[in-house]
């Protein structure tokens, strides 16, 4: 009880850390709000998951590591925002709605076509597949920032 006590105190202290350090890019570089979050505070908060995932995925513990990546998901897009809902109603950015929503659906759907196989043997996402995720990734990680007028001019 003690290091869940501890650890609870700790990530409190840090993603006050992270929201601080945030603002500081939003202000300094002219970045929207949403580009910082969908970029800079949600690789902040996914480092520790992908950490879970390496393991559980050199454990050969793959079904740990998808119901995570699924489970953290559904978490954040039920439970956070509701929460977040609760406690302060907040205003949904027309962007979130026309650029991020359908990007996110689209690979979403992705996913699920790679899961299901392409056709062949259901069940395995090889390390071409992981490897165009990941570009796809950093590809949406580009195009939001050198979309900002900060870069777009």
């Amino acid at each position: 009880i003690t290091y869940l006590a501890v650890g609870l105190a700790v990530i409190a202290l840090c993603s006050a850390v992270l929201v601080w350090s945030a603002r500081g890019i939003v202000g300094n570089l002219g970045i929207s709000e949403l580009v910082v979050g969908v970029v800079v505070l949600a690789l902040g908060t996914s480092l520790p998951e992908l950490v879970v995932i390496i393991v559980a995925a050199r454990r050969g513990e793959h079904q740990l590591a998808l119901g995570n990546v699924i489970g953290s998901n559904l978490f954040n897009t039920l439970a956070v925002v509701g929460t977040a809902g609760l406690i302060a109603p907040a205003l949904v950015d027309a962007e979130l709605v026309t650029r991020d929503l359908p990007v996110m659906f689209a690979f979403t759907a992705v996913l699920v076509v790679m899961a299901y196989g392409w056709g062949r043997r259901s069940g395995v996402i090889n390390k071409y597949e992981g490897g165009a995720l990941l570009l796809a990734a950093a590809g949406y990680i580009g195009f939001l920032v050198y979309s900002t007028p900060v870069f777009a001019q």
